[in-house]
């Protein structure tokens, strides 16, 4: 008996071994794989329709694809980070001199509003409103929100061998996960003990968690960009760009959202005496802007995944604590397929649950004929 069990042992310590060292091996480039594989699931049926036309020729549709994206998203991207460091710096050049200039105004211009005396008078009791000098505080704020946007964009461009070698990676993985990727589903579908209509539900509830995550998140964050970008442009704000961009990022970050850059918008325009403008900015914010992250985004993710929106936002949150900025992605999709595990386990153990019972079909036909036997004749 043991001659017969440890070839069984064996094999599982081999199996364990070889697994452990294919870890560790491709561990570093987890995130590549990630994200190759979150923008082949978000742009396949559009690789689908390429492959079509092109009558079947897999490799060139794949081509195609990857370099429609790499066109279409990462060099914009490349030359938008440049913009904008450029713009940061003249930003806050220009808008330090004229705060520094606007300083007393701006210590008048807003405590010296009715609404705002009246809470000064109330607040004063616990805060000493003497020591505190606004005109200092947005200036300081400037000076950190540039001098950050400066150093990412510098780290970027001194890191952009490192960047460009992980970008090359990210495109060949793509390619053929475009390429290869409904065989290689398909082989690991082989190595699962499920049926198929359990392995389809977990690949249909990834896929659809995947593509309404990306366009819930991604498109709320471009709309208010461009929206934001628009209205500074409007009422002449310097920079346009850069706050279109800053406001993109921002609301990808739950809970601080594009408010971080509308209220101190707001707060520079009062200093230098555009009351008028200032309005405009949080109402502008208010009412379109938000309304894209509070409604839009929301919606598309929670079709997508039939998730309560409470749920998606700490599944957000908590996947930025955990995962990073990929956790944007990663924190939807993990509860989604949480809850898909959990309604397998529902309907494979139901019978075994507290106050329920399964009966299949042949239980309910050997059922009703026992029924028949018992039943006396007439």
């Amino acid at each position: 008996m043991m001659k017969q069990d440890f070839p069984l042992w064996f094999f599982v310590l081999l199996l364990a071994a070889v697994l452990y060292l294919f870890v560790r091996v491709f561990a570093p480039f987890f995130m590549i794989f990630l994200w190759a594989t979150i923008l082949v699931i978000t742009f396949h049926p559009l690789y689908r329709r390429l492959r079509t036309l092109l009558r079947g020729r897999e490799s060139l549709a794949a081509l195609l694809m990857v370099f429609g994206l790499t066109l279409l998203i990462i060099l914009p991207v490349i030359l938008l980070i440049a913009n904008v460091a450029q713009q940061s710096v003249d930003a806050y050049v220009m808008y330090s001199d004229a705060l520094v200039k606007q300083e007393q105004n701006l210590e008048r211009t807003i405590m010296a509003h009715p609404v705002l005396t009246k809470a000064k008078a109330v607040l004063g009791r616990f805060v000493n409103f003497d020591q505190i000098d606004l005109g200092v505080l947005v200036i300081k704020g400037l000076e950190s929100a540039s001098g950050f946007i400066v150093g990412q964009s510098t780290n970027f461009f001194s890191g952009l061998a490192g960047f460009m070698f992980r970008f090359v990676l990210l495109l060949v993985a793509t390619y053929y996960f475009f390429k290869d990727g409904e065989k290689v589903v398909g082989e690991l579908r082989k190595l699962s003990p499920m049926d198929k209509n359990r392995e389809e539900k977990i690949i249909r509830k990834f896929t659809d968690i995947t593509r309404a995550t990306m366009l819930g998140t991604f498109s709320s964050a471009a709309i208010q960009g461009v929206l934001g970008g628009l209205a500074f442009l409007l009422i002449g704000m310097p920079s346009p760009l850069l706050w279109g961009v800053v406001m993109a990022f921002m609301s990808l970050v739950p809970v601080l959202g594009a408010f971080t850059v509308w209220i101190p918008a707001a707060l520079y325009l009062i200093a230098v005496g555009s009351f008028g403008k200032a309005v405009f900015i949080l109402l502008y914010g208010l009412l379109t802007v938000t309304l894209a992250d509070n409604v839009l985004k929301p919606l598309i993710i929670r079709g997508g995944s039939k998730i309560h929106p409470v749920v998606i936002f700490f599944s957000i949150l908590g996947g930025l604590s955990f995962f990073g900025f990929s956790g944007l992605i990663l924190g939807p999709l993990v509860t989604g397929l949480t809850f898909v595990v959990l309604e397998i386990y529902r309907e494979e153990f139901q019978e075994q649950l507290p106050g329920t019972m399964k009966l299949s079909r042949a239980d309910l036909e050997d059922a009703l004929k026992r029924v028949e036997e018992t039943r006396p004749l007439r």
